[in-house]
C-alpha cells in the first residue's frame, strides 16, 4: 500500500512540473509578444512626432505649404507624407492655423518613383543670367548619352571605345562650378538611355548580351548590378539588337532596342527589380529612338514612316496600336526627342543631313488623336524638349550647340550658347541642365522658377 502511494505522489508531481513548464512558457511567450507590440507603438509614435514635427511649420504659415508639402527620396517623387488646406489661401485666411488639416498619405510609393520632377508651371518672365558651366571629371573618350537630374543629383549614362571605362556616372550637382563624383559603374559595352526611380536606376545597354540593366542605389557611393535581362528573340539565330531607350512608369519599364528581327519594344515588369519578368512586346518595324508613357498610353518616336506612334498601354501584356504620324521628312529626319503636357505631345526631330524649312524639326500634336496641331524649322534639329505651351524649352546642336526658348512657334525669346555638343537635358524642380560631349560638361540654366 505504501508503494502505491508513493507511486500516486509522483505522479502529481509530473503533473505540476508539465503545467508549470507550460505556465512558464505562456509567461515567456506573452512577455515576447508586450515587448514586440511596445515596440510598434514606439516606432509608430517616434514616426507620429516626425510627422508632427514636419507639419508644425506648414500649420503657422499655410502660404508655405506648396513648398513643403512632399519629401523626395533618392531622386524620386514618392510622397512621404503630403499636407493639404481645408480651404483656399487667400489674402484673407493666409495667417493663422485653424484653416489648415493634415492628409498623412501611404500611397504605393514604388509606382510613384521615377516621376518627372520639373514642375508644371515655369516661370519665363526672367531669362538674362548667365549660365553656369562645371566640367565633368570624365574621360572625353566617354559620350555621354543621357542624363537624369534630381534632387541636386546627376545620374549620366555614357558609351566608351574603351573597354575598361565606367559608363554610369553619378555626381553631386549642388555646386555646379564644381561637379562633385559620388561614384561610377562599369556595365559593358555602353548605355544607351537611363531611367531613375526611386533606389534603382533602370539602364538600355548597347549590348547584344543583356538589354535590360538594373543597378541598386540605395547607397549611391556604391552602386551595383541587381540583375539583368534579355530580349527574346522571334528567329533563334538572329542577333539580339542593342538596346537605344527607355522609360520607366507604374512599376513597367518600356525597353526600346534598334531595328531587329524581333519587336523593337518589349515591356518589363520590375515590381521586383531582382528578377524582372518580360510583360509584353510590340513590333515597332525601326529604331525606337524615344519612349514617354502618359497615363495609358506609350508614344515612340523613331526613324521610318511611322515616326510617331501611339500605343495602348492599359494592359501592358497586350499593346495595342492606336494610330500613327508620318509628318514631311520622314524619309531623311528621326525622332530624336518627347514631351507630353496637358494633351499636347511635342516631337522633336533631327535635321537629316541638312536643314529643308518644308520639314520642321519641333511638332506639336494634340496626344488624344495624334492631329497636328503646329510647328516650327529649327536648323540645329531638336534633340531635347521640355514642353509647356505656349512655351518651349529646347537644347538644338546648332554651331557651338544652343539652349533655346520658344514662345510659341518660331519666336525664339531666349537662347543660350552651349560648350561642345550637346547630348541630353534634364529638369530638375526650376532648374534646367544640359549636358555636352567633346570637353564634358553640364550647363546649368537657373532662370525658370516655378
Amino acid at each position: 500500500m505504501t508503494i502505491h502511494i508513493k507511486n500516486k505522489a509522483y505522479g502529481f508531481l509530473i503533473l505540476e512540473a508539465i503545467i508549470a513548464l507550460a505556465l512558464f512558457s505562456i509567461s515567456v511567450f506573452s512577455t515576447l509578444i508586450l515587448s514586440f507590440s511596445s515596440r510598434r507603438m514606439l516606432n509608430e509614435a517616434r514616426a507620429t512626432s516626425a510627422l508632427i514635427d514636419a507639419a508644425i511649420p506648414v500649420a503657422g504659415n499655410p502660404l508655405s505649404f506648396d513648398q513643403q508639402s512632399a519629401h523626395t527620396a533618392y531622386g524620386n517623387d514618392a510622397v512621404i507624407a503630403a499636407f493639404s488646406s481645408s480651404t483656399p489661401k487667400t489674402s484673407s485666411n493666409i495667417s493663422g492655423s485653424s484653416t489648415v488639416s493634415f492628409n498623412i498619405l501611404e500611397p504605393d510609393t514604388f509606382s510613384a518613383y521615377g516621376k518627372d520632377t520639373c514642375p508644371p508651371i515655369l516661370d519665363f518672365s526672367n531669362q538674362t543670367s548667365t549660365p553656369s558651366i562645371g566640367a565633368l571629371p570624365i574621360s572625353s573618350t566617354d559620350l555621354i548619352t543621357d542624363m537624369s537630374v534630381k534632387d541636386g543629383v546627376a545620374y549620366i549614362s555614357a558609351k566608351s571605345s574603351i573597354a575598361a571605362d565606367p559608363d554610369l556616372f553619378i555626381f553631386d550637382m549642388n555646386d555646379i562650378a564644381i561637379p562633385k563624383p559620388i561614384s561610377s559603374l562599369n556595365t559593358g559595352p555602353g548605355l544607351a538611355a537611363l531611367a531613375v526611380a526611386g533606389p534603382y536606376i533602370f539602364a538600355a545597354n548597347e549590348s547584344s548580351v543583356n538589354q535590360l540593366q538594373i543597378i541598386d542605389i540605395h547607397d549611391r557611393s556604391h552602386p551595383f548590378m541587381v540583375s539583368q535581362a534579355k530580349v527574346p528573340l522571334d528567329i533563334a539565330s538572329s542577333t539580339r539588337p542593342n538596346a537605344s531607350a527607355i522609360f520607366y512608369d507604374k512599376g513597367f519599364i518600356y525597353l526600346g532596342t534598334e531595328k531587329g528581327d524581333s519587336p523593337e519594344l518589349t515591356v518589363w515588369n520590375v515590381s521586383d527589380p531582382a528578377h524582372p519578368i518580360l510583360a509584353g512586346r510590340y513590333e515597332i518595324g525601326n529604331k525606337v529612338e524615344r519612349i514617354f508613357v502618359d497615363g495609358s498610353e506609350a508614344y515612340i518616336a523613331g526613324s521610318g514612316a511611322n515616326q510617331l506612334m501611339a500605343i495602348d498601354v492599359s494592359d501592358p501584356t497586350h499593346p495595342t496600336l492606336i494610330t500613327t504620324a508620318a509628318p514631311s521628312g520622314w524619309q531623311t529626319q528621326s525622332g530624336q526627342a518627347l514631351d507630353v503636357f496637358e494633351g499636347s505631345l511635342a516631337l522633336g526631330r533631327d535635321t537629316g543631313g541638312f536643314n529643308n524649312k518644308a520639314n520642321p524639326e519641333l511638332i506639336l500634336y494634340d496626344a488624344s488623336h495624334i492631329t497636328q496641331q503646329g510647328s516650327f524649322d529649327e536648323r540645329g534639329g531638336v534633340y531635347g524638349i521640355i514642353a509647356r505651351p505656349p512655351n518651349f524649352l529646347l537644347f538644338t546642336r546648332r554651331t557651338s550647340g544652343q539652349f533655346r526658348l520658344d514662345n510659341g512657334f518660331g519666336t525664339t525669346s531666349a537662347a543660350y550658347d552651349i560648350p561642345g555638343i550637346p547630348a541630353a537635358m534634364s529638369c530638375d524642380g526650376g532648374n534646367i541642365y544640359v549636358a555636352s560631349n567633346a570637353d564634358p560638361s553640364v550647363t546649368l540654366i537657373k532662370d525658370f522658377h516655378e
